[in-house]
């Protein structure tokens, strides 16, 4: 198993800063475990074995199930199917690690389904596989290219690995002139003390409070009406 590479920015990180203790334990045994693609079989049992030979007795399956839940909820990690069976995929792989091998032990998200939870409970099983491997295929293009556009109108272009494909689904439903509304809405009341957002940040729930249903303008101060010379004069503010 070659090494994996863990960098100092993962101390700042407010993916990682939100995860409970376990669940950050968890995220860094994955790492080490994982294939040199970041991928590898998600079911609990396997992730138990592989992540805590020494704790067998202590970690139980729903332990991983709730601590798994919580990186997938965090864009840490992709839970996808593929062949009928749960495969998981760390999303930000490509860009802190190396691969060596030409070739994944496991399939690509590519070619699966991504799941909305942990259990894939409202993947389409009744579409036929071959079919919607194409069409996910065509629809990821198309979204990917969608979010290259709106990523280009953000001034502060960093984590951009780190906004999932189902949330990029969610900024494709969105739309390219919501979305500008919102970067622009964002860019006019930042004060400018204020350090910008991460790209990631306001990608991943950011932009929500600048929607049209929850954004409310900031009421700009009123001009104060100047007096005229008459006007002063009467209120003994200049002599005649």
């Amino acid at each position: 198993m070659p090494n994996r590479i863990l960098k100092e920015g993962i101390t700042t990180s407010c993916e990682v800063d939100n995860l409970s203790a376990e669940e950050e334990r968890l995220f860094y045994r994955l790492i080490v475990v994982c294939d040199d693609f970041g991928r590898m079989d998600a079911r609990p049992q396997i992730i138990r074995a592989k992540c805590f030979p020494l704790k067998i007795d202590t970690v139980k399956d729903k332990d991983i199930e709730k601590w798994l839940t919580s990186l997938v909820t965090h864009n840490l990690v992709v839970i996808y199917s593929a062949n009928g069976k749960n495969y998981l995929q760390m999303t930000t792989w490509e860009k802190h690690q190396q691969k060596r091998a030409k070739h994944s032990k496991y399939p690509s998200p590519d070619n699966g389904m991504i799941a909305n939870d942990f259990n894939c409970n409202q993947l389409q099983d009744d579409v036929p596989e071959k079919r919607e491997t194409r069409n996910e295929k065509r629809s990821m293009s198309e979204i990917n290219n969608f979010f290259e556009s709106v990523w280009n109108l953000y001034p502060e272009k960093k984590g951009k690995a780190q906004i999932s494909d189902s949330n990029r689904r969610k900024l494709f439903e969105v739309g390219y002139e919501t979305l500008k509304r919102c970067i622009e809405r964002y860019k006019k009341d930042k004060p400018d003390w204020k350090k910008w957002q991460h790209g990631s940040t306001f990608f991943n729930s950011g932009y929500i409070d600048y929607l049209d249903e929850n954004y409310t303008p900031e009421e700009e101060p009123k001009p104060q009406c100047q007096m005229s010379r008459r006007e002063q004069i009467e209120r003994g503010l200049l002599s005649e």
